[in-house]
């Protein structure tokens, strides 16, 4: 079940981080123009936790 999310995280308005498996997603989202900053990440799902869960919010000015 785990291999079923498409969790991301942007750090910025144009800056995403994404997991580097995430291969089809990740390149939509540079066509959409967005950098895209892949990381593996896929071993934490298998902990039900993914980029969003296991982030604190970041509050920007």
């Amino acid at each position: 079940m785990y291999e079923m999310y498409s969790n991301v995280f942007s750090i910025s308005e144009d800056v995403i981080i994404s997991e580097r498996n995430f291969t089809r997603l990740n390149n939509w989202l540079w066509q959409q123009g967005f950098t895209v900053e892949e990381v593996p990440y896929a071993e934490i799902g298998k902990q039900e936790g993914l980029l969003r869960c296991t982030t604190l919010p970041l509050f920007r000015d």
